[in-house]
């Protein structure tokens, strides 16, 4: 049966016209409003898949961050098993730190073994030099200074994005006297060591060469054993994630080797290398002198930690900090008055930690 202008053809009484054909030229175009429909429903998918996507990477970068942080772990009990003790935060004398220490455990043997542990970062033996790590043993291109530009690749967390691989260090000798050579490279890590709570009245034994009073798992010179940590292994964090974007600039930034003067090379203190609880979790007060030596991490929600049973942990930024205002804290008399985060930042305060 066949149909034009609205009648049958079989009704129709002849003659009758012929069916009108439309050809595949005429009926194959899409209307400009089609086109339209059809690109605003690939925009809407594209955005209801965009977040997914993005999610799925970012879950990613956090599953390779908490391996990095095992690895450390693995590295840190096996140089435990070795030495007896866990290494020390950083040399005192040198500035070379318990991430230097841990190369051999880390499968990294070739740096460990270019490095002069004898010498600070940067300052070794060099031509003209009388060997008494004065200016005239400045070595910006020696071998301990290379091994120190040696980025890690797990020793970042991939998540902190806008983190450079290095902050540069001027020439120890302070006179750019050999270019091009003048400036060298310190790679960087978003990893840093537990020295314990910040509200802690931190001494240093001129005597033992030892920074005493610290509750956490690495200080100056120091040498914890797993016996030390009374807490119990399963709720001390030994190690946890730096963010990049909150800290202090380049002089917050945590270095996997050591911790040097930006601008001499030599042995600096320990916050290059260890963080303290400062604010609290991912609370960072731009400004303020405690704004470079806490954790944090550009996750979503809170950081990742490794205890000292080798496990890694992710916690909330709500988990419990107390205020450091109160005198009693600061005089370290209560213990009992540290919040949850303290808490697990110390390893012999007796206390109680909950689930976190």
């Amino acid at each position: 049966m066949h149909y034009w202008h609205g009648f049958s053809a079989d009704s129709c009484q002849p003659p009758c016209p012929a069916p009108l054909a439309i050809s595949a030229e005429q009926r194959g175009a899409f209307t400009l409003i089609e086109l339209l429909v059809v690109i605003a429903i690939i925009a809407v998918l594209v955005a209801l898949l965009l977040p997914a996507v993005q999610q799925a990477r970012e879950a990613a970068r956090r599953s390779q961050c908490k391996n990095n942080l095992k690895q450390f772990g693995l590295a840190l009990h096996n140089y435990h098993e070795t030495h007896r003790v866990f290494p020390p935060a950083e040399i005192s004398t040198t500035g070379w730190s318990w991430g230097a220490l841990c190369l051999p455990f880390l499968d990294q043997s070739a740096i460990h073994q270019q490095i002069n542990f004898d010498y600070p970062i940067g300052w070794e033996p060099s031509a003209g030099g009388d060997g008494t790590s004065d200016k005239s043993d400045c070595n910006s291109d020696g071998e301990n200074a290379l091994a120190a530009g040696v980025a890690l690749p797990f020793a970042r967390c991939p998540s902190n994005k806008k983190m450079p691989m290095w902050i540069i260090r001027f020439d120890c000798r302070g006179d750019g006297a050999k270019p091009p050579y003048s400036r060298a490279r310190d790679a960087l890590s978003t990893y840093s060591g537990n020295n314990g709570p910040w509200q802690q009245q931190y001494a240093f034994d001129p005597t033992t060469n030892k920074q005493t009073n610290f509750r956490g798992m690495f200080a100056t010179n120091s040498s914890v054993r797993i016996r030390d940590v009374t807490d119990g292994t399963s709720t001390t964090i030994l190690a946890g994630e730096i963010n990049w974007d909150q800290i202090n600039g380049a002089n917050g930034s945590a270095l996997w080797y050591g911790a040097s003067n930006p601008t001499t090379g030599a042995a600096s203190g320990t916050w290059g290398v260890v963080r303290t609880a400062g604010t609290g979790l991912n609370q960072f007060v731009y400004g303020d002198w405690r704004d470079n030596r806490q954790f944090g991490s550009p996750h979503a929600g809170g950081a990742q930690f490794l205890f000292a049973d080798g496990s890694v942990h992710f916690i909330s930024n709500q988990i419990h900090f107390a205020n450091v205002t109160d005198a009693g804290y600061w005089a370290d008399k209560t213990p009992s008055l540290m919040g949850q985060y303290e808490r697990l930042l110390s390893r012999n305060d007796g206390q109680i930690v909950e689930k976190f």
